[in-house]
């Protein structure tokens, strides 16, 4: 890789580490700033972690706590329910969130979002170039991907995970297995279908039949409408039928993103 690629990806990723930073810092602020007691006191599958300088973070040792990642290839049903149980509280967080400021989180870091995305699209010229990849479809790739996940104009929006494949979930070794997400992207303020999707797509059994999906939908929503009542929130709370419209809309951008 020539100096001056490699001096610009990292300009790059370090602009991307302090964006990154800032955003993580107020959605946690939000979430504990929002939920009731017991949810800002309960771990509620988020870890804690730390700034200790300009471009690192330390994270605490959950391990130690008996997490860790499946070892198995796939997810089998229990593994999936249980991410979902996790996904719900985080995508209520910004329905309750989005109530309390007055307006969408979307709204509120526009810029960092956008901002974020152009460099994430650079990134990816930048390492195109380095191993002779047509930029051009690199681009037309990324700005698809862009156009698909653009705001759910017909339904209801959160800020979705967007990196759920199974490195990106560990879970303890309880009977009932607890799970923790890490490594959110933050990325994109669009329907809870699309993490739902990936999750699934990504992580299932090749032969996970179709009425599980169906079952593990209603197990999500039934998730998402406990937290919000737990939170006395005068919100107008999606429907399940409107779930399961999202589902068929955007599934594949779930898949693809």
């Amino acid at each position: 890789m020539s100096a001056l690629i490699y001096l610009d990806i990292k300009s790059i990723v370090s602009s991307i580490f302090g964006l990154n930073v800032k955003l993580l810092s107020y959605r946690f602020e939000i979430f504990l700033k929002t939920t009731t007691e017991h949810l800002a006191n309960a771990r509620n599958g988020h870890l804690s972690c730390y700034l200790a300088g300009t471009d690192v973070l330390v994270f605490e040792d959950l391990r130690s706590q008996g997490f860790d990642l499946c070892q198995e290839f796939s997810f089998n049903e229990q593994l999936i329910r249980s991410a979902l149980s996790t996904l719900a509280p985080f995508h209520t967080s910004a329905i309750i969130a989005d109530k309390r400021l007055g307006q969408s989180l979307e709204k509120a870091f526009s810029n960092a979002s956008k901002k974020i995305t152009r460099l994430s699209i650079d990134t990816l010229v930048l390492i195109a170039k380095r191993f002779n990849v047509d930029i051009a479809l690199v681009t037309k790739i990324a700005n698809c991907a862009h156009e698909m996940a653009k705001t759910n104009t017909t339904g209801f929006n959160v800020i979705f995970h967007g990196d759920l494949w199974k490195n990106n979930l560990i879970f303890d070794d309880a009977q009932s297995p607890n799970c923790i997400l890490i490594d959110y992207q933050l990325l994109r303020y669009h329907s809870p279908i699309t993490d739902i999707c990936m999750l699934l797509y990504l992580n299932a059994i090749p032969q996970f039949p179709r009425q599980s999906e169906m079952y593990l939908l209603k197990h999500y929503y039934s998730v998402l409408r406990s937290v919000i009542d737990e939170n006395d929130c005068k919100l107008n709370i999606p429907t399940y039928d409107s779930i399961m419209k999202d589902y068929q809309k955007y599934r594949l951008v779930g898949i693809l993103t």
